[in-house]
């Protein structure tokens, strides 16, 4: 998405210093924060987050860095900056944030109607900023917003599963509105079978961690880095899990249908 500001936003650069990062658990101290005279006067609650924001980012964005890569490994940026707005226009009514470059732009509209899981979210966007990867003509934005979540649920959130509820006719099931993202897709009524990690978020999450647990633990690092070097093909998969991505996705599908069906059998008894 476009990187822009408006004269109605909070602007908050957070100045990350250098050699601060080493080692991985620590935490970047020496951050200066610095809040800009603007038109768009946040709430109390707003203003809260925003120290929320800082605390996440001064644990997450090293730790996401050696996560997804190695320690040792240079951060993209030596700035990370957060921009609180009021909203980002009919256009993007919907989105609650996004990353471009080396800055979060949070929507305070959307932020508050999700008081719950706001941390999480900007974990989520903290991992684009540590991303930046390399341009392709492959298909990956799946793949990038499901490296997202796979940082955000299995490290931060800590609820990440290796299978999905899929029912007899390749639909999601059983979803609650608290699981966002499958509940939209449950009500929907989307089929899963044919590509269904093109749905990104969540559902490539659970696919990649599903990869990781049964296929290559170390899958989601060696995607990443041929990602971070322009090197990413679909071919990656067969040398990595074994076959094509196709291939592994139904897979992935079918024991998600079995665990699916378990689950619903030992409730009923």
């Amino acid at each position: 998405m476009k990187n822009y500001l408006t004269r109605s936003s909070l602007c908050l650069v957070l100045t990350l210093l250098a050699g601060c990062f080493m080692p991985v658990l620590s935490h970047a101290t020496d951050i200066v924060v610095k809040l800009a005279q603007v038109e768009f006067k946040a709430s109390p609650e707003m203003l809260a987050r925003v120290e929320q924001s800082q605390r996440l980012v001064e644990t997450w964005y090293p730790l996401i860095n050696s996560l997804l890569f190695d320690e040792g490994h240079a951060l993209p940026y030596a700035d990370v900056g957060i921009v609180l707005m009021p909203g980002f226009g009919p256009e993007l009514a919907n989105v609650v944030a996004y990353a471009s470059d080396n800055t979060i732009y949070i929507s305070a509209e959307q932020v508050a109607a999700m008081p719950d899981n706001f941390q999480a979210m900007l974990v989520h966007e903290i991992t684009h900023i540590n991303q930046q990867y390399l341009p392709s003509k492959h298909q990956i934005g799946w793949l990038v917003e499901g490296i997202a979540d796979y940082v955000r649920h299995k490290y931060f959130e800590k609820d990440i599963s290796a299978t999905l509820q899929i029912n007899a006719q390749d639909q999601l099931t059983g979803y609650q509105p608290d699981a966002r993202y499958f509940y939209m897709l449950e009500k929907h009524g989307v089929n899963m079978k044919e590509q269904g990690y093109l749905k990104a978020y969540t559902v490539a999450s659970s696919f990649l961690y599903w990869l990781e647990v049964n296929k290559d633990k170390d899958i989601v690092k060696k995607l990443n880095r041929a990602l971070s070097k322009g090197e990413y093909t679909p071919e990656l998969f067969a040398a990595y899990g074994g076959a094509t991505l196709d291939t592994l996705w139904q897979e992935f599908i079918e024991a998600s249908k079995a665990a699916t069906l378990v689950t619903a059998t030992t409730t009923k008894s």
